[in-house]
């Protein structure tokens, strides 16, 4: 099978193979890049059931219903615009959401050194509490230090979580989009963290 469309540009009747359905192909007449339909919308025939060329962007074969055929064989052309099999954008926003979590967890890490150093490990939770209320209201070098960390990582969530879904929606039909589902659930696992974090401190 293989899906028969007219170029929105020059309206020449092309035909490329299923595979290429919703995704961008070059017109072999006017050169300009389309997106392949998911099925044939062929309105009418634009060149001649004998007409062959040969075009540097790939092979051209004339069909029996005079529409030209063109062949994106591994040893031909592969569009320009075509997409690679991984997306920088979802990479990006995989690679902020690591990071987002990496940083909650080494802020967790050094409240509970710095607590525990001063009042000690030992200590209730109110007794622990209370030492984090006087520290705040007298605003503690090292508790001002983690509390900006904090408001740092939760930006960087949320700069990380709007990248993903940008990804995934630049993505949403191409199989590379994968990717972008990952980018989403290591967002998604920070705000779990956090809840976990302050029901084990209750």
């Amino acid at each position: 099978m293989a899906i028969q469309f007219n170029c929105i540009s020059c309206l020449k009747a092309i035909e490329v193979a299923d595979e290429w359905a919703n995704r961008l192909v070059e017109c072999p007449y006017c050169g300009d890049t389309v997106t392949a339909p998911g099925f044939s919308q062929l309105r009418a025939p634009a060149a001649e059931a004998d007409e062959t060329s040969s075009e540097p962007g790939g092979e051209l074969q004339a069909a029996p219903t005079g529409v030209l055929t063109v062949d994106y064989s591994p040893a031909g052309y592969a569009p320009a615009t075509h997409r690679g099999m991984f997306d920088g954008v979802a990479l990006t926003a995989l690679l902020l959401g690591i990071g987002a979590i990496l940083l909650f967890f080494w802020i967790v890490y050094r409240f509970v050194d710095e607590v525990g150093n001063r009042v000690g490990f030992g200590v209730d939770s109110e007794e622990m509490t209370k030492f984090v209320q006087d520290a705040a209201e007298t605003q503690q070098p090292w508790l001002v230090k983690l509390s900006v960390l904090g408001m740092g990582v939760m930006l960087l969530w949320f700069v990380a979580t709007l990248v993903s879904v940008i990804a995934l929606w630049r993505n949403r039909r191409e199989r590379r989009g994968g990717l972008a589902y990952w980018a989403i659930g290591v967002n998604l696992l920070l705000p779990f963290f956090m809840v976990l974090s302050l029901l084990l401190q209750a």
